[in-house]
């Protein structure tokens, strides 16, 4: 498969996630900014930077978080309704229904309902983008997380 640019792939996602707005809709939502807030686990020394929720993007449409995950992690099989990896560094083991698929920077990752995947990290680590066309996987994870504002750390 070809690599493509981040700038389109988002494009890509945002056209077929995004409803049209009409004259009467009005939404809410920042022009700009640097994330809403960081969710660490307590368990696992994963974190994300949320980047776009509905908080900031004025509706639940997509979510996209930046990732970083520690070398030598592996987690458990699970199940997302739509979840796309942009590797930006590093390296994914993007294990879905057993078939290993490597990562590396500039690759995109994709597992849908109701295939499983596995992440898993050499020692490189990771840093990534992490898009949920569709939303509802961060209320989950801050529920379970810790939340820190952004300002608390970068």
């Amino acid at each position: 498969m070809r690599q493509m640019s981040l700038r389109f792939f988002l494009a890509l996602i945002l056209m077929g996630s995004l409803p049209a707005l009409t004259e009467e809709a009005v939404v809410e939502y920042d022009y700009a900014g640097s994330g809403t807030r960081w969710l660490e686990s307590d368990k696992i020394d994963v974190k994300f930077k949320v980047l776009v929720e509905a908080s900031n993007l004025g509706g639940s449409e997509v979510e996209v978080a930046e990732i970083f995950i520690p070398p030598n992690y592996e987690g458990a099989a699970h199940v997302h309704g739509l979840e796309i990896f942009y590797i930006l560094e590093g390296e994914l083991h993007h294990i879905v229904n057993g078939e290993t698929n490597v990562l590396t920077p500039g690759m995109i990752g994709i597992v849908r309902a109701p295939d499983k995947v596995i992440h898993k990290v050499p020692e490189s680590g990771l840093r990534a983008l992490l898009i949920w066309p569709g939303g509802g996987e961060i209320g989950p994870i801050a529920e379970a997380w810790t939340v820190r504002p952004m300002d608390s750390q970068d």
